[in-house]
């Protein structure tokens, strides 16, 4: 009977465990329009704050949540301007995303936890290359294909008369003969009582080999050479295909 007893009490326990309320605490990775991107999340009551990385690219995020649902708002650190509205879904560790810089047409991506404790010390998830961490990549590891600079723009259009607003961005990703590479970004955009832009900012730099067909790329010293998506040249383009089916074009 005791034995019977002690059975039914752990069993209620691990119900009412299965069906606590989820947690947004933790780290998520992801890829962002072939970026590698990092969410850092910690609740507080209703609220959750954290930190958006994209690249070297850094972003607070503030809002709050309920249930498996939170929405808010990402701001630049130095002067707490609000640059994009989230919103996101957390399906056990999955993690839905939908960025809306400016307010225009959304960016979506899917991000999977990697640790429930949020950590701010070190955004690198991966386990450290350190046969590589000292050296260039060997030019038998690179393809001359790539040498040079690739481009990107997206132009975003939303609205019209004095609702209209525009948003376009740059992103550069060079690749150097010695083995290193740099990315870049810029941006403009404009509507009705506002503007904003950007000139060519350096987002990351470090080095660069092929891998298994793919482009990796590793930007601390002792970090790790990180995955790029699939890619392929067509009509003298760089084309990445996205897991949604879409293509990434850059041009030279």
């Amino acid at each position: 009977m005791k034995k019977t007893l002690l059975v039914n009490f752990l069993f209620l326990i691990l119900s009412f465990s299965a069906y606590a309320q989820p947690t947004f605490n933790g780290t998520y990775t992801g890829v962002v329009n072939d970026v590698n991107a990092i969410i850092q999340i910690t609740e507080n009551g209703d609220q959750i704050s954290g930190i958006y990385q994209e690249g070297d690219q850094k972003l607070n995020l503030q809002g709050i949540f309920s249930n498996n649902e939170a929405s808010g708002e990402m701001s630049d650190p130095a002067s707490g301007t609000a640059l994009s509205t989230f919103y996101f879904l957390l399906n056990g560790n999955n993690l839905s995303a939908q960025f809306a810089v400016l307010g225009l047409v959304p960016v979506e991506a899917v991000f999977n936890r990697t640790n429930s404790t949020p950590s701010t010390t070190s955004t690198n998830q991966n386990t450290p290359d350190n046969s590589t961490a000292s050296k260039p990549p060997a030019s038998s590891e690179l393809d001359p294909a790539l040498f040079g600079t690739w481009m990107i723009e997206t132009i975003t259009n939303s609205g019209s008369g004095s609702d209209y607003a525009g948003f376009t961005s740059v992103r550069y990703y060079t690749f150097n003969e010695d083995g290193t590479y740099s990315e870049e970004t810029a941006s403009a955009g404009g509507g009705s009582g506002w503007s904003t832009s950007s000139g060519r900012e350096l987002q990351s730099q470090g080095w660069w080999k092929i891998k298994d067909g793919r482009i990796h790329l590793k930007n601390q010293p002792d970090g790790s050479f990180n995955p790029m998506l699939k890619h392929f040249f067509h009509d003298g383009n760089l084309v990445f295909k996205k897991d949604d089916g879409k293509y990434l074009i850059y041009h030279k």
